[in-house]
């Protein structure tokens, strides 16, 4: 007689719950946002990035994205960091125009805890300006970012950055040496900020794990005189549904038991005339 198929499914998830995201001290941990996981641990060593005016509540500040890096957990809420400093590229385009000339310079430096930090940088000078001069512009400004960056953690000159404090400083030394417009920090990273910790496991929570234990086709078996079975595994391929599976395999084989009974146990009737 055919056997039906049997399907069997295991789901396993895991129950989600909301944890909230603050910003950084330096801009006062306001709340950026919330995420969706299993378990907090798990967005420990993530990065995110969010608009500066989200943080400091001014229009002003639209044009500057800060980059921060969930670095710890108290008790339901997730802790941030600041790990860069970013300006909008159409920002960047805007500022330098027709009669202008465009400095772009990148340098690297440590600061006051020893990490290495990134920075881009761009001077928008006023007319053509010779090589010398640039070069001289160039000099000047890698030495006053470097005495600027060594004094303070980095988290520190975020916030400077962010209130224009060096970049109005920048301005007027090199104005001494050359007409100077503006001074743009277009970038300011870690230089290993997007390296996660060993120790934080991270698991793709998306995933879930389904286990489908499906049968391949069906048995019959067949019992002859000598208590031999046979085992007879048909495949039915193309049938909607597994009802029109069975009548099909039950119209192809037809299953006959044969019982095989001894001589000596046929006991003979004789019938008188």
């Amino acid at each position: 007689m055919a056997k039906k198929a049997i399907k069997q499914s295991r789901i396993k998830t895991k129950k989600k719950t909301w944890f909230k995201i603050l910003g950084p001290s330096i801009f006062g941990k306001k709340e950026v946002g919330e995420t969706y996981l299993s378990s907090a641990e798990l967005a420990v060593g993530k990065i995110m990035k969010v608009n500066m005016k989200d943080l400091s509540g001014s229009m002003r500040d639209q044009n500057v994205h800060i980059t921060l890096r969930i670095d710890s957990l108290k008790g339901q809420i997730l802790q941030t960091k600041a790990v860069g400093y970013e300006l909008v590229s159409s920002y960047v385009k805007r500022a330098v125009r027709k009669r202008y000339s465009r400095i772009d310079n990148v340098f690297r430096f440590n600061d006051k805890n020893g990490d290495e930090v990134i920075l881009k940088s761009m001077i928008v000078a006023l007319n053509r300006n010779k090589r010398s001069t640039g070069v001289a512009l160039q000099n000047k400004l890698k030495e006053l970012l470097q005495e600027e960056i060594s004094k303070f953690v980095f988290e520190d000159s975020v916030s400077k950055l962010a209130t224009k404090r060096i970049q109005i400083t920048l301005k007027k030394q090199l104005t001494i040496i050359y007409p100077v417009r503006d001074v743009l920090i277009r970038s300011f990273k870690l230089a290993n900020a997007t390296k996660q910790d060993n120790n934080v496991k991270v698991v793709d929570e998306s995933e879930q794990v389904e286990n489908v234990e499906n049968a391949e086709g069906n048995s019959l078996e067949v019992n002859n005189g000598e208590n031999k079975s046979e085992k007879i595994v048909e495949q039915v391929v193309g049938s909607e549904t597994e009802e029109q599976a069975v009548e099909e395999v039950t119209e192809k084989e037809t299953v006959q038991e044969v019982e095989v009974t001894e001589p000596s146990e046929v006991d003979n009737t004789v019938q008188e005339a």
